[in-house]
C-alpha cells in the first residue's frame, strides 16, 4: 500500500525577512524642542526624578520629554469641569483643593 505524506510547508518554515530586521524600542533621554524653557524644565525635572523617590517628578519628566503630537493641548473650560468634578464631593473647609498639573498648552477659550 502507498501512503501519501503531507507536510505543511508553513509549519515548519520561518518567514524569510530580506533586509528587514525587528524594529527596537527606542527611549527618549533628552527634548528634541528648541524651547530654552523646556530644556530647563526638563534638566529640573531629570534632577528631582533621580534624587527623590517622586513619582510625580518621573511623571513629569517623562511628559516633557514626550513629542508635541503627545502634549494634546486643554482648555480651561474643560480643566474647570474635571476640577469641579473632582471636587464636588470633598468638603473644602477640610481638605486642600487638589491642584492640576499640565505639560503641554492650555487654551484660554472662556
Amino acid at each position: 500500500s502507498q501512503f501519501l505524506y503531507f507536510i505543511d510547508v508553513r509549519s515548519t518554515m520561518g518567514i524569510d525577512l530580506r533586509g528587514v530586521s525587528k524594529k527596537k524600542r527606542t527611549v527618549r533621554n533628552f527634548t528634541r524642542s528648541t524651547n530654552p524653557y523646556i530644556k530647563l524644565l526638563c534638566k529640573l525635572y531629570k534632577f528631582l526624578a533621580q534624587r527623590t523617590k517622586s513619582k510625580f517628578n518621573a511623571t513629569v519628566y517623562a511628559r516633557l520629554l514626550k513629542a508635541r503630537q503627545f502634549k494634546a493641548p486643554i482648555s480651561l473650560s474643560r480643566l474647570s469641569k474635571i476640577m469641579a468634578r473632582k471636587t464636588c464631593w470633598m468638603d473644602l473647609k477640610k481638605v486642600k483643593a487638589p491642584i492640576a498639573v499640565i505639560v503641554g498648552d492650555v487654551l484660554d477659550d472662556i
